[in-house]
């Protein structure tokens, strides 16, 4: 599934999501805030704040809140699971690791309800193969990293 461009609001929010889950690290934020800010010097305040507040999670979250949206759209939710899929893919989180960033994800962002009810299936399928009370763990993986594979950046 192929995103399209996102508005300036989108991509704030996309940002502050991303940091919130771990998708992000702080010095990656303060460094497309930078960039921002050097490529549209008429950007919001809060651009700026970014651009000044320490390398933090919170600090950075805080700064970019007046920017942006109250909560994330659903081309923002895509874009974070997209983020999620390029991690599996290039082999910087194991498919255990992204059952728990996709599980925050479910519990503290406003998914859309469809992909809420798919994230709960995966993570209750996951958790109990896990357990060991029912199902096979690899085929449990495959299957979440078959439905990841369906979101590209």
């Amino acid at each position: 599934m192929r995103l399209e461009p996102t508005s300036f609001a989108e991509e704030v929010t996309f940002q502050r999501a991303a940091l919130l889950l771990g998708l992000q690290t702080p010095e990656e934020t303060s460094a497309w805030a930078d960039a921002a800010l050097a490529a549209h010097p008429d950007a919001p305040a809060a651009l700026i704040e970014a651009t000044l507040a320490p390398r933090e999670l919170t600090a950075l979250r805080a700064a970019l809140a007046p920017a942006a949206l109250a909560s994330e759209p659903p081309r923002v939710v895509h874009r974070l699971v997209a983020a999620v899929a390029a991690d599996v893919r290039d082999g910087r989180r194991t498919i255990d690791d992204t059952m728990h960033v996709l599980t925050q994800l479910r519990r503290l962002v406003r998914v859309p309800r469809d992909l809420s009810d798919t994230l709960g299936d995966l993570a209750g399928a996951w958790m109990l193969a896990t357990a060991g009370v029912r199902g096979d763990l690899a085929a449990e993986r495959a299957r979440v990293a078959a439905w990841l594979s369906r979101f590209e950046p």
